[in-house]
């Protein structure tokens, strides 16, 4: 079967890999542009403890898994690290963390509450004198996307993966087969479309016929816009993702950590040439001083577009019985992304629909049961 597969993120390169190791011819649209931007602009934390809904908390526990898969495989070159998360609560936040504390012990998901002392010996993080609960999720971890492209790509190509430069124009279904034209004119022909090109999926989608719900505002204010500092800070040897009161932190390469705070993101402004001089860098940096006591040797901001289906789960598999188009979209790419690919590919080649990816299909849309209103967490704790 030859199959074209249009995004080169974490999701285009998952699928693209592992259609090709399942025999597939496979070609991947690469617009070396955009290559991977909103994948490698991510938080990046795996995890699924935030992740309630019993069938997407299932989910997210294979993603994880999933991520082990490939550390075994790529070893010394892996790009992920369980690291164990912590999340540190004050007053205000305290009982919202113990309710989903109770909900997480009915998925049996693994955590223990540590005091200051034993949060600071698991991340390099002191805690504030008003931390009121500490939770520790020792399976939970982070990916250092740029690396884990790389290696995706590295594995993908040399599984036969045929690479081509160009950016997508439209995409038309003949139903028996499926063509895709690229912005220079050319034309390429293929039995099966795998459309992850992450927020830009719905218009290439509409190319289609396929009318994919999801969020597509680009502008201030828009649930699909985060912003995210990079600190280069070799003083701090923090160990673990951690999410505290007023910022959120991630370990990253050597000497470097991602920080974010999830209630500046709405006062972020694509539009606008931000940077860390800006003042939404500046409160972050300075919420960053004022947890670990350490200026950073170096500061940057980074603003993302994100890709978000419009329930905020999501959207994976054909838009209707034969259509050659398989859509592959999701606000969790980084934790899902490996998983998708792999679950997709063995739908498209094998035709057996996957259990965890069944509640995610395009028909849920239809009949109005699930609202349009995607849940993005704007304040710290809601993660």
């Amino acid at each position: 079967m030859r199959i074209i597969t249009i995004g080169s993120g974490i999701l285009g390169l998952s699928v693209a890999l592992n259609l090709a190791r399942k025999g597939a011819s496979v070609e991947l649209i690469d617009s070396q542009e955009t290559l991977g931007r909103t994948s490698e602009t991510s938080y990046a934390w795996t995890n699924a403890s935030g992740k309630l809904d019993p069938n997407y908390h299932q989910l997210n526990v294979a993603g994880m898994e999933e991520h082990r898969v490939l550390h075994r495989e790529f070893g010394m070159e892996s790009s992920y690290t369980e690291s164990g998360g912590l999340f540190i609560a004050d007053a205000a936040q305290e009982s919202g963390l113990r309710e989903r504390l109770l909900q997480l012990e009915q998925h049996q998901y693994p955590f223990r509450l540590v005091n200051a002392h034993e949060a600071e010996e698991l991340s390099g993080i002191t805690p504030r004198e008003n931390a009121a609960l500490i939770a520790y999720f020792p399976k939970e971890g982070y990916v250092l996307p740029k690396k884990l492209m790389h290696n995706l790509r590295i594995a993908a190509e040399t599984a036969g993966v045929q690479v081509t430069p160009g950016v997508v124009r439209s995409i038309a279904d003949h139903f028996t087969s499926v063509s895709v034209e690229l912005m220079d004119g050319q034309v390429i022909h293929a039995d099966r479309v795998v459309l992850a090109a992450g927020r830009w999926s719905k218009s290439l989608a509409l190319t289609a016929g396929i009318d994919l719900p999801m969020h597509d505002e680009v502008a201030k204010g828009s649930a699909t816009i985060g912003v995210l500092g990079y600190a280069l800070a070799p003083q701090l040897n923090l160990r673990a993702v951690v999410h505290e009161p007023t910022i959120n932190l991630r370990p990253s390469a050597p000497g470097q950590v991602v920080v974010q705070a999830l209630d500046l993101n709405p006062q972020a402004d694509p539009a606008s040439a931000t940077t860390a001089g800006d003042p939404i860098g500046v409160e972050l940096q300075n919420r960053f001083i004022d947890l670990t006591g350490i200026k950073p040797e170096r500061f940057e901001l980074r603003l993302s577009a994100r890709s978000l289906p419009a329930d905020g789960m999501p959207i994976v598999g054909s838009a209707h019985a034969g259509s050659n188009v398989y859509t592959l979209v999701s606000h969790s790419g980084v934790t899902l992304g490996p998983l998708l690919g792999k679950l997709a590919a063995a739908e498209i080649l094998e035709g057996t629909e996957s259990d965890l990816l069944s509640p995610y299909r395009i028909g849920r849309f239809e009949d109005g049961s699930r609202s349009f209103e995607a849940h993005i967490p704007t304040r710290i704790g809601e993660q």
